[in-house]
């Protein structure tokens, strides 16, 4: 890449348009142009006609060609009338380009040569400016050149809530332009020239206020700093109405205080891994009533035999998730109502040796037969 590529490479990344340095070579004789166009840049046998004090491509000699924003005057290249305004920088290889640009709308050279505007603004009249009117222009003159951010929201922006660069803490957010802390951690504690939030009913360097730290062997309970428990029950649970009384529980397993601190579990339910459930093989259902569960074997329990809600009558048991005749009657009698009735064929006079096979009043059933 020669000097003059590069030139025109550094203008396109300032913004702007390149004004070509002036290099006067030999010209052509100028055989046969004419008054107007008195300059030959081509050859004798194949001239080039130009008026090297206008023409743009030719300007002040045969090689130099003016940048897309320039005009030639008088054999020379300067800016436009719609870029009139012209900034001198060194190129990579350490010589100067001028670069031409509009001070009133150029967003690398607002108002001044290097004055660039942010992304979030533009450049109107030459000064950048927030794209939105709402917005509320922040300059940080910290850096050089000054940066310039628009705030979208100054009552809801974390890192200019209020005002510009009143940026919150970590934990807190902007509400109505003032840093708070969430519901979570509620009580904002001094931290140097910031604050913290903090839970000062469970945190245990601010126990019932900021700064009010518990001792290596205790927890912060309800904003009171408690001795910790010992072994699995590690759960501190303050009692009712017993202001600094607590007891310990393992949420874990402990069904009066499953999952928390006297969350107590429904009859014949235990607790596993903090939640209530029935043991192996049970089932919970509601017995009774919608509120009364009750963990049942589906397989035997006379009340959800077979599954929740499955009464067998008051005669018969639940065996293998079936409502059946008892052992000591096993044998099965249906009547026109449809109601079960329940013998022993072996030994029941009322049904001997078959349902409803009466023996007479002076008889015995004996194995299935009625004797006298």
């Amino acid at each position: 890449m020669n000097d003059l590529m590069v030139n025109f490479f550094v203008a396109g990344l300032l913004g702007g348009a390149l004004v070509a340095a002036q290099v006067t070579p030999a010209l052509t004789p100028d055989l046969g142009c004419s008054p107007t166009e008195p300059n030959n840049c081509g050859t004798p046998s194949a001239p080039i006609c130009v008026d090297l004090g206008s023409n743009e491509d030719y300007c002040g000699n045969c090689t130099t060609k003016c940048g897309g924003s320039q005009v030639c005057v008088q054999g020379e290249c300067v800016c436009s009338k719609n870029w009139p305004n012209s900034c001198t920088y060194s190129n990579f290889t350490g010589s100067s380009i001028t670069v031409c640009h509009n001070f009133t709308r150029s967003e690398v050279a607002c108002g001044r040569c290097l004055n660039t505007c942010s992304s979030n603004t533009e450049c109107i009249l030459g000064e950048c400016k927030c794209s939105s009117p709402t917005a509320t222009r922040c300059d940080d003159n910290t850096t050089s050149p000054t940066s310039t951010y628009c705030v979208k929201n100054i009552t809801t922006s974390d890192e200019h809530c209020g005002r510009c660069f009143n940026t919150c803490p970590t934990g807190q957010s902007c509400t109505n332009g003032v840093c708070v802390c969430p519901t979570t951690k509620p009580k904002q504690c001094p931290w140097g020239n910031t604050s913290t939030c903090v839970n000062t009913d469970t945190s245990e360097n601010h126990c019932g206020d900021c700064w009010k730290r518990c001792n290596y062997d205790e927890k912060c309970v309800a904003g009171v700093c408690t001795k910790s428990c010992l072994g699995d029950a590690t759960e501190l649970c303050p009692v009712p109405g017993l202001t600094g009384v607590t007891l310990c529980a393992n949420i874990k397993k402990d069904a009066f205080h499953c999952g928390k601190c006297f969350n107590v579990c429904p009859r014949s339910q235990i607790c596993k891994d903090g939640s209530c459930q029935c043991s192996r093989g049970k089932t919970a259902c509601p017995v009774g009533s919608p509120s009364s569960i009750r963990c049942v074997d589906t397989r035997t329990s006379d009340v959800a035999c077979g599954g929740c809600g499955k009464v067998c009558p008051s005669n018969l048991d639940c065996r293998d998730s079936q409502c059946k005749c008892p052992r000591d009657r096993p044998n099965e009698c249906p009547t026109k109502t449809g109601q079960v009735l329940c013998f022993n064929f072996k030994s029941d006079k009322s049904a001997c040796g078959g349902c409803f096979n009466q023996c007479a009043a002076s008889q015995k059933c004996r194995d299935g037969k009625c004797v006298n």
